[in-house]
């Protein structure tokens, strides 16, 4: 029945195969990612400010920077559980002095310079005017951030965007060791 449905929808856009997989793509990852945000909702619910703003923090990085990509739904749905418990629950009881907050903070951002963006495998590697963009919004970004620790009094958002850029930073760094094949070949500019 749904194959019947997806002919009658090609057929009437007049859409080639090709981009009809695009389409099962699309709707595929926004499915996904629906679903992932509704179950890590569920899992946070109690902290839902502090999760929609880290939500919103990490969707900036990972749109400017990229990060770790799994190849299964249940893969990614643990990592990102995971992340969220880290950076919500686990680690805000050890925040770092402002000193050791604003140092790290200093090293995320030049990791995350040096780094650039890290796309899945599944869609193409950014061209040299985008990566140099993407390396300036996420240096900007975590600057800004970086400032703000420096200016505010610290609060419950400011500590866990600190973990969110740090836990991320991590993960980008990971994410480039597994992309490079080592550690050594992480840090060298493409």
């Amino acid at each position: 029945m749904l194959r019947k449905y997806t002919r009658y929808f090609q057929q009437k856009y007049r859409l080639t195969d090709y981009q009809m997989k695009q389409l099962r793509y699309l709707l595929r990852t926004l499915l996904s990612e629906i679903s992932k945000f509704s179950l890590l909702y569920l899992l946070f619910r109690r902290q839902t400010k502090l999760f929609l703003f880290a939500t919103f923090l990490l969707g900036l990085l990972r749109t400017v920077s990229g990060g770790l990509h799994f190849q299964t739904y249940p893969g990614c749905l643990l990592f990102s559980a995971l992340f969220y418990a880290l950076a919500l629950q686990i680690l805000p009881p050890c925040l770092p002095a402002r000193f050791w907050q604003l140092s790290a903070l200093l090293f995320c951002l030049l990791i995350n310079y040096r780094i650039g963006a890290v796309v899945s495998n599944k869609r193409p590697s950014p061209g040299c005017r985008r990566l140099s963009r993407c390396k300036k919004n996420g240096f900007l970004l975590i600057f800004i951030f970086l400032l703000a620790i420096y200016i505010l009094p610290q609060n419950t958002y400011l500590n866990t965007g600190f973990w969110i850029i740090l836990l991320h930073t991590l993960q980008l760094l990971w994410a480039k060791i597994r992309q490079k094949g080592g550690f050594r070949h992480a840090l060298q500019t493409t």
